[in-house]
């Protein structure tokens, strides 16, 4: 899920052509610093005292992708024994150093053949302590040119019907293991091999014992993030502004009673997350707990303040609200005011879509009419 604002076609469009998010041309180093930075962004994410688990699910995509394409489009899995190779554990973690990529004065592959479907199984020619990727036309590192009809050898190719560089240039061929299809993938033999070695680094990635993700964050923000506790949460968003000085007694009232309804029961959350939200924006904040005297508490001492016009940020709470409840949940919103952030409306609805979340409101009011003071407050389902 991103934010409002970001293009998911611009940005895929990016990617493809940055040789660094695929390890090719040769990026090595370039490509594993981007994997650190992106492994110490997660960590800050996860370690703050208020983490975005959506926005740290997105972080271990972007990680995830990289570490594939290092089995993939690098000689790794060749140079590590083929089909008894090992996962590369010091890839992506900051303090550890990288093997060396092979320079630009040395040829890394010959030539395998002028058709996608040669045989290209023997083409590596670097040495075996050097790493080397395959360069890909079309994106922002290019193979150095090599007559292919005058020289044998030259840098690799990243091959396959989709990259010029394959036959334009020596040396002819490639060796991404992408697929197990001989027509895109000239190292097609090993793409099993790649893929079980990028499946055991990505169960390294979460649970290594020193390195692991669980390890690192711990097992309560582990569990919220991948979303694999039971149960779900019971969410209050609340308008803390000074106009909801007449209501606030009464939604302190109906909060308690809706927490004391499951209470002890077989329908009792598994959390409770308490949102209070105000103006400006960035006075939400954000409260959890399993232990429902601690929401009664929270509730209890809510006191309103602030807030001079009548619009107010509900969205940046109910946005707030949606990032840390887990799927399934209820979500409670008590505002007595129209937004004063409509523009986040549609990234809230496909987020509220996605977790199946169910949001009501609670003392509804406009800033085009005179609010109405409520002595008793009841749901209303939002369409």
């Amino acid at each position: 899920m991103r934010p409002p604002g970001t293009s998911t076609a611009s940005r895929s469009m990016k990617v493809s052509s940055e040789a660094t998010w695929h390890f090719n041309g040769e990026q090595i180093k370039e490509s594993n610093a981007k994997m650190q930075t992106l492994r110490d962004t997660l960590l800050n994410t996860l370690n703050s005292s208020n983490p975005n688990f959506d926005a740290a699910r997105e972080l271990i995509g972007q990680y995830l992708h990289l570490l594939q394409m290092f089995y993939s489009n690098t000689n790794w899995v060749e140079m590590s024994g083929g089909q008894t190779a090992v996962i590369y554990q010091p890839l992506g973690i900051s303090g550890l150093p990288i093997m060396a990529a092979a320079p630009p004065s040395i040829d890394t592959c010959r030539s395998c053949g002028g058709t996608y479907s040669s045989d290209c199984q023997n083409n590596l020619i670097v040495a075996g302590n050097l790493l080397t990727s395959g360069y890909k036309s079309g994106q922002d590192v290019v193979k150095p040119a090599k007559n292919p009809g005058s020289v044998a050898e030259g840098k690799c190719s990243h091959g396959g019907p989709r990259d010029s560089s394959a036959t334009s240039s020596a040396a002819v061929g490639g060796i991404n293991k992408d697929s197990m299809d001989t027509t895109y993938s000239p190292h097609h033999h090993l793409h099993e091999k790649a893929a079980e070695l990028a499946i055991d680094h990505t169960r390294l990635f979460f649970e290594d014992p020193t390195y692991g993700l669980r390890k690192l964050v711990g097992d309560d923000k582990f569990q919220d993030l991948l979303q694999i506790r039971s149960g779900n949460s019971l969410v209050f968003v609340i308008d803390t502004t000074g106009s909801m000085g007449k209501d606030i007694a009464a939604v302190q009232n109906k909060t308690a009673e809706i927490v004391s309804e499951t209470k002890g029961t077989p329908n009792a959350p598994y959390n409770y997350i308490l949102v209070t939200f105000n103006d400006p924006g960035n006075e939400t904040t954000v409260q959890k707990t399993t232990n429902p005297d601690d929401i009664q508490r929270w509730l209890a001492a809510i006191q309103v303040h602030g807030g001079d016009d009548c619009p107010e940020f509900s969205l940046t709470g109910i946005q707030a609200a949606s990032t840390v409840a887990m799927p399934n949940s209820n979500v409670f919103v008590f505002t007595d005011a129209t937004p004063k952030d409509p523009q986040k409306i549609n990234y809230i609805t496909s987020l509220i879509t996605e977790k199946k979340l169910r949001v009501q409101f609670l003392v509804t009011g406009s800033c085009t009419r005179k609010r109405v003071s409520h002595d008793h407050i009841h749901p209303r389902n939002v369409d």
